[in-house]
């Protein structure tokens, strides 16, 4: 598969379904539902762009993600009972270009005779601007990437249906954010500019490993909702392990919020009392007018 280009979309508007069980969006499962006798020994990659847009209902913008320059192998594509006894793992080793820029190296292994549809993932990104998240993060988080670098991203997770567990590392330097709401009569966002300041002083770990070369790593384990497919579980996983790494733990963000309502009605405070001092200012200048002061 030489020079080709993949495009998906998706508009996750539908109401939850926490009855009907997603795992047939496993690979290794659909390729076991297939009703024919396959057996491929090696496909390979060559040259191959894939972009992923999804449509965010709050924001009313679409982000884009794009892995480009794709090339790599896929071993082992069978539902052969024969062939799969001889050897039950699927291996897909790539290498691909994040956004367009950082080489991310990664390799899956799926195993293609456990009921639970087992498998695993590992990999490593290297070095990236994070401005070039923003056509992500923007429409799909409202956050905009103004300064930083990646240093380096990797990950490695043993996964099934119902679990996914593992480490991941996030290595990154001089991290600046600007929280955004949308702003549709003009069809842009806003800056949320006290959110943004309390989320670089309090929330946002500038870099890691940090000024003393305290270097925060995650372990994760995140459970499956049954309703979750296979790529959108793969990316909430790593998400969770990405979170406690820039100083997103929930720890961290309930402080931070706290703070932040302190501030807003400390705010409310102040222009109440404000506002009752311009109403005396008022009065008193009335009855002078009138010669009773």
């Amino acid at each position: 598969m030489t020079n080709g280009k993949i495009t998906a979309f998706t508009n996750p508007g539908k109401k939850p379904d926490p009855i009907t069980d997603k795992v047939k969006t496993f690979p290794n499962m659909m390729i076991r539902k297939l009703n024919l006798d396959l057996r491929i020994d090696t496909m390979k990659i060559r040259h191959v762009d894939v972009v992923y847009n999804e449509f965010n209902k709050k924001s009313q913008k679409t982000g884009t993600v794009t892995f480009n320059n794709t090339s790599g192998a896929i071993y082992n594509i069978t539902n052969n009972p024969s062939a799969i006894a001889k050897n039950n793992i699927t291996l897909v080793d790539l290498t691909t270009y994040f956004m367009n820029r950082g080489r991310l190296d990664v390799q899956l292994k799926f195993n293609l005779s456990d009921e639970d549809a087992a498998f695993s993932y590992k990999g490593t990104l290297g070095p990236m601007e994070f401005g070039r998240l923003n056509p992500a993060t923007m429409p799909l988080a409202m956050v905009k990437m103004t300064s930083g670098s990646v240093k380096k991203f990797s990950f490695d997770i043993q996964a099934n249906s119902k679990v996914f567990k593992g480490k991941v590392d996030f290595l990154y330097n001089d991290l600046k954010v600007v929280l955004l709401k949308p702003d549709t009569a003009n069809d842009r966002f806003k800056r949320k500019s006290i959110m943004s300041i309390f989320a670089n002083l309090f929330v946002i770990r500038r870099s890691n490993p940090d000024d003393k070369g305290k270097l925060t790593s995650s372990l994760v384990i995140y459970k499956r909702p049954k309703d979750s497919p296979f790529f959108k579980t793969v990316w909430k996983t790593l998400l969770t392990g990405i979170k406690p790494c820039i100083g997103l733990d929930e720890e961290s963000q309930k402080a931070t919020k706290d703070r932040i309502d302190e501030h807003l009605k400390n705010k409310e405070e102040r222009l109440k009392n404000k506002a009752q001092r311009q109403k005396r200012k008022a009065e008193r200048k009335k009855l002078m007018d009138q010669g009773k002061f």
